[in-house]
């Protein structure tokens, strides 16, 4: 086994991101994963001095994982998006969570919430133990009674952290 086979979990945190054959093979063994602060090329908000040709695009990192079969058991991300969510919905086994999803528009992010309390949390409710979810706003990512039932699912929940919002 290569050193890189024993690396079970990785921070990335302001790091322009290249997926390839290099370092595909560090990803295979990841337990625990952090994604925050990245620079995604396909933003227009970057400015050229931040563009990097070979900065892979966010939604690849997560295709990448799903479609190598990577199960990770705890996750950090702040650039929540559907292909994170598919690959999240690709599995079941997660244990930790924790999210920070403000999106380009509060409608997307709101799309982005319903799809996950719907299709996503189920997958992981037998298995889910901390759940955070850090917001600026109100919205479908809240705590509310349109997805209350949902949480009380996770039967061995021990931790959340998140905005309540009963007006929904």
């Amino acid at each position: 086994a290569t050193w890189a086979s024993r690396i079970t979990t990785l921070g990335l945190d302001g790091w322009n991101t290249h997926i390839d054959s290099f370092t595909r093979p560090f990803l295979r063994s990841l337990t625990t994963f952090s994604l925050t602060r990245s620079y995604d090329p396909h933003y227009a908000r970057y400015n050229e001095e931040h563009r990097d040709a070979n900065t892979s695009a966010i939604h690849h990192i997560w295709q990448t994982l799903k479609s190598e079969h990577i199960q990770l058991l705890e996750v950090t991300c702040d650039d929540v998006n559907l292909a994170f969510l598919s690959y999240l919905e690709s599995y079941s086994g997660l244990q930790r969570l924790t999210l920070f999803p403000d999106g380009d528009t509060e409608a997307n992010t709101n799309q982005l919430g319903t799809y996950f309390w719907n299709n996503v949390l189920p997958k992981h409710a037998p298995t889910l133990r901390i759940l955070e979810i850090s917001l600026t706003y109100k919205g479908t990512w809240c705590f509310s009674p349109s997805n209350m039932q949902l949480v009380g699912g996770c039967i061995g929940l021990k931790e959340v952290s998140m905005a309540v919002d009963f007006s929904r």
